[in-house]
């Protein structure tokens, strides 16, 4: 027993000091008591994260809808967008059956406004490459609102170009998001370590494939 208490990060238990003979039926018995002690402290562990996960999403979605949290995104239109930076407000109303929405430039039963900024960091050719951070989230935002100026992401099959995304055989939106800032200018309970720490990616595909 004292063994097997050993074995399992149990050496402080008051069982440890207990030496005595077992039985088979005994050793047995005390394998089981083991084993439950050993599935208690593993519940005890999971049941602590499951807490802290929840604890940490919940930070993450009170910090994203108080603008805490900057996110960027890169992507790649067809066409360069006028002017090279702004920023687009419109009403986006999403049709449920086919999973797509509308862009409107003035308020709409159902629309939910959407705001966009974006900045032209590169052009070549018919294709631009930009930054582009939402104000607000809404579905497809980045894909309709680029569309709507004209300039549809590249690879997008839902509101692009078909033949220019045949053309370049691209079969998925050139979307990335790239890099997140932690700003957090209140508490962050358990997120606090990452206060004033950015993340990016550095090597997008699309843009070292058309921009590299």
């Amino acid at each position: 027993m004292r063994i097997y208490l050993i074995r399992h990060g149990r050496q402080n238990s008051p069982l440890c000091n207990v030496n005595v003979p077992l039985s088979d039926a005994g050793r047995r018995q005390a394998e089981l008591l083991g084993e439950r002690l050993k599935k208690e402290s593993i519940d005890a562990v999971w049941s602590s994260d499951l807490i802290r996960a929840r604890e940490t999403a919940d930070i993450i979605n009170e910090k994203i809808r108080d603008r805490e949290i900057d996110k960027r995104y890169l992507c790649v239109t067809l066409g360069r967008p006028r002017p090279p930076e702004g920023e687009v407000s419109c009403f986006l109303l999403k049709d449920e059956q086919k999973k797509q929405v509308s862009v409107y430039h003035r308020p709409v039963p159902g629309g939910k406004t959407a705001v966009t900024r974006y900045r032209t960091l590169e052009t070549r050719g018919e294709l631009s490459l930009l930054e582009v951070e939402l104000l607000t989230g809404r579905t497809h935002q980045i894909r309709a609102t680029m569309a709507d100026l004209g300039c549809p992401l590249l690879g997008d099959g839902k509101y692009g170009n078909g033949a220019a995304n045949r053309r370049y055989g691209e079969t998925r939106q050139a979307l990335y998001s790239y890099r997140l800032t932690f700003d957090f200018p209140t508490d962050a309970g358990l997120l606090e370590y990452l206060r004033g720490r950015s993340f990016q990616v550095d090597h997008v595909p699309f843009r070292d494939k058309y921009f590299g």
